[in-house]
């Protein structure tokens, strides 16, 4: 948690920030949380953002595979009330040791407009990620190496 006073600048005046997280574990694959933000770091607005968001992750998807599941509602600043208030995303996440897979969706209006914190930009991926000890004779001639990882994806 963060709760700091800027002073006055030349480029922006007094500002009181804050920044809090809350997680609550439901069960051993369940969690639920919660993030505010308040203040603008410029000191030009009063700006408060507040998101809810929720992760199932599992590490015997399929008998002994990895999954995280995980969904977010953003709640705009207060400081705007025109616009699209829709801030939501979802993420889907297969992290495993041959493949590694990450999709994930969030819709921002504009009216959320966050002046203190990010927005997550979606960015789906997938790639494979061989250990070459663990597949056969091929692989005995990279026994020195972990993991080898490559990468396909898009931004937008």
């Amino acid at each position: 948690m963060l709760d700091t006073q800027m002073a006055d600048t030349d480029v922006s005046g007094r500002s009181n920030l804050f920044a809090g997280r809350a997680v609550y574990n439901v069960d051993s694959e369940w969690r639920v949380g919660g993030l505010v933000t308040r203040g603008d770091p410029l000191g030009q607005s009063d700006n408060t953002l507040t998101s809810l968001d929720s992760t199932w992750s599992t590490s015997t998807f399929q008998g002994d595979k990895n999954l995280n599941l995980s969904a977010g509602w953003r709640i705009p600043p207060a400081r705007r009330c025109r616009g699209d208030r829709s801030g939501y995303g979802f993420d889907a996440e297969y992290p495993n040791d041959l493949w590694y897979a990450d999709v994930n969706y969030s819709l921002f209006g504009d009216a959320l407009d966050p002046a203190l914190g990010f927005l997550q930009r979606p960015a789906p991926s997938s790639s494979p990620a061989p250990s070459p000890g663990s597949h056969g004779r091929r692989g005995q001639q990279f026994l020195w190496v972990r993991q080898f990882f490559e990468n396909v994806g898009c931004t937008t």
